[in-house]
């Protein structure tokens, strides 16, 4: 038996995927991911709420809840932002930015394995809300008004699209690609927090001013990270078209050469 028949062969180890190349980003998604982060700090404020119902509770509602939910309140916003830091660590574990945790191993597992996880944390914070039997108050015109469900939704969905825009420019900058739909869907909020401070002076006309103010806060914070969005997106359309119509500009150039050099070559 020869030597080579007697010794066993071993496998060299495998070498850990090198992480992704991280890349410049662009004016606009670096412009974004801030605007993101004011969504972010501005929906963890009851900004849509507690205007509503600074703004509806005015009289008592029989027995049903007479004031602001603040426990639901608290349940459901832990839960979204348990399920953005766990798509966000999950994007840093692919990207190597940071040493081995307890997220390496779903990070690595898959590309969306984090956003998975995160989906779950979320949809759990909707079920857990619109199973609840809301807050129920009679506005000033002696009607009874449900405040809280449909407008904690509102906030909801603005801070899940805050932390996922940036889990997803993360996994831009490190060799993903760029959905336009982000940018996109947050004209929804920088809409929606305009829109709540115009009609938030009437929560200013009953005794539940200071939770009036705390909500009026959060709007004007979510109101600038939206019009910021928008601004981002005006501008990037701008640059988009200029760029456009240098490259036409040049291949209008290229042709007109191309044509002189046949007629100089006949």
């Amino acid at each position: 038996m020869s030597e080579e028949e007697q010794e066993p062969k071993t496998e060299s180890p495998r070498k850990p995927a090198a992480a992704p190349q991280k890349r410049e980003l662009e004016q606009a998604p670096l412009m974004l991911r801030k605007a993101s982060w004011i969504l972010v700090a501005g929906a963890m404020f009851p900004f849509f709420t507690a205007l509503q119902y600074a703004s509806a509770a005015v009289h008592k509602a029989g027995g049903d809840t007479q004031s602001f939910d603040w426990k639901t309140w608290a349940i459901i916003k832990v839960l979204v932002v348990i399920g953005g830091w766990v798509a966000y660590e999950s994007s840093l574990a692919r990207s190597g930015d940071k040493p081995k945790s307890v997220l390496m191993g779903l990070g690595k597992a898959h590309a969306k394995a984090g956003v998975g996880v995160a989906a779950i944390f979320w949809i759990g914070a909707l079920v857990f809300l619109f199973m609840g039997d809301g807050v129920s108050v009679v506005n000033g015109e002696g009607k009874l008004t449900q405040v809280f469900t449909w407008g904690m939704a509102a906030e909801v969905l603005t801070l899940m699209l805050g932390m996922y825009a940036i889990e997803h420019i993360h996994g831009y900058e490190h060799g993903g690609k760029f959905n336009p739909l982000v940018p996109l869907l947050m004209l929804g909020p920088g809409i929606a927090g305009v829109m709540n401070l115009l009609w938030s002076f009437s929560a200013f006309d009953n005794p539940h001013i200071k939770l009036g103010a705390i909500g009026l806060i959060g709007s004007v914070i979510v109101a600038a990270g939206g019009i910021f969005a928008i601004k981002i997106m005006i501008d990037s359309m701008k640059e988009a078209k200029v760029q456009g119509e240098i490259k036409k500009a040049a291949m209008r150039e290229a042709r007109k050469a191309e044509r002189a050099a046949k007629r100089t070559a006949k």
